[in-house]
C-alpha cells in the first residue's frame, strides 16, 4: 500500500454501513428486547436466548458465507449484506408471533456476517491493496 491516504469515499462507505449495521442489527437489541418480550407476552429470557440461538446460527454459518466473500467478492457480498437485514427487520416488525420473529432474528444474525466488520476488514484490505 502507498503512503497516500485512502480517499474519504472509501472510509465512509466502509463506516456508514458498520455504524448502521451494529446500531440496527446488535446494540438496539439490549434497549427493545424488554419491549418485544411484552409484545410477544414472553420473558426477557426467552427473547435473549431467541437472540444467543440466532448468533450461534450465524456463527455456524460464517465460514461457509466467508467463502462466499472469497468467491464473489466483499464489496458484492456487503451490498447483499446492507438488503438481507433490512428486508429482515421489516419482517421482525410485522412477526405475528414469539417464533416468526426468532426466525427473522436468525436471518438477521446470519446476514449481519455481510455487513459488520469481518467483511468489511477484507474490503479494506482489498481497496488498500488496489488504491
Amino acid at each position: 500500500m502507498s503512503a497516500e491516504r485512502l480517499p474519504i469515499a472509501a472510509i465512509a462507505g466502509l463506516g456508514l454501513p458498520q455504524n448502521i449495521g451494529y446500531g440496527t442489527l446488535f446494540y438496539s437489541f439490549s434497549i427493545l428486547a424488554p419491549s418485544m418480550a411484552r409484545d410477544f407476552a414472553v420473558s426477557n429470557g426467552w427473547i435473549f436466548g431467541a437472540l444467543s440461538v440466532a448468533l450461534m446460527a450465524g456463527g455456524f454459518l460464517a465460514p461457509w458465507l466467508g467463502k462466499w466473500i472469497d468467491r464473489y467478492g466483499a464489496g458484492r457480498m456487503m451490498t447483499i449484506g446492507s438488503i438481507l437485514p433490512a428486508i429482515s427487520l421489516i419482517l421482525c416488525s410485522f412477526s405475528p408471533n414469539d417464533l416468526a420473529f426468532a426466525g427473522a432474528l436468525t436471518i438477521i444474525e446470519i446476514a449481519a456476517n455481510l455487513v459488520q466488520y469481518g467483511i468489511a476488514f477484507a474490503l479494506s484490505i482489498y481497496i488498500g491493496a488496489n488504491f
